[in-house]
């Protein structure tokens, strides 16, 4: 699904998922899908995403809460892009509000930003 072919474009992971999760119960077997996307998480590594602080950042691992994974930050909020950005859980919370601090808006093109999500995914030297 995530691959270009010659029939048809290859599908955002995120679409993807997304597709599999709907699917669930009439093509794929539910227990199965669930673990699949308890596994992968909903935003799989590798995703650029925009974070409700206006940050982007790329999926570096799942957590228990599939949408709050642990990811790290590659642009701030004005869109400078960052050399080694800080590793963070979006399992955090505010402690005053106990409002999380970030979360994921939706998932971006990295090509439209020009952005080698790959480059990320090591860990910073």
């Amino acid at each position: 699904m995530t691959s270009h072919r010659a029939y048809r474009q290859a599908m955002e992971p995120t679409r993807a998922v997304a597709l599999i999760t709907s699917l669930a119960a009439t093509v794929y077997d539910p227990k199965l899908t669930d673990a699949f996307v308890k596994m992968l998480g909903i935003y799989p590594v590798g995703t650029l995403v925009r974070l409700s602080t206006r940050e982007l950042a790329v999926v570096l691992r799942p957590q228990e809460e599939p949408s709050r994974p642990v990811v790290r930050l590659v642009a701030s909020a004005d869109g400078t892009l960052l050399e080694e950005g800080a590793e963070v859980t979006l399992m955090e919370k505010n402690p005053l509000t106990k409002d999380y601090t970030r979360s994921i808006l939706l998932a971006v093109d990295p090509s439209a930003k020009n952005i080698d999500v790959g480059r990320f995914l090591k860990p910073p030297e």
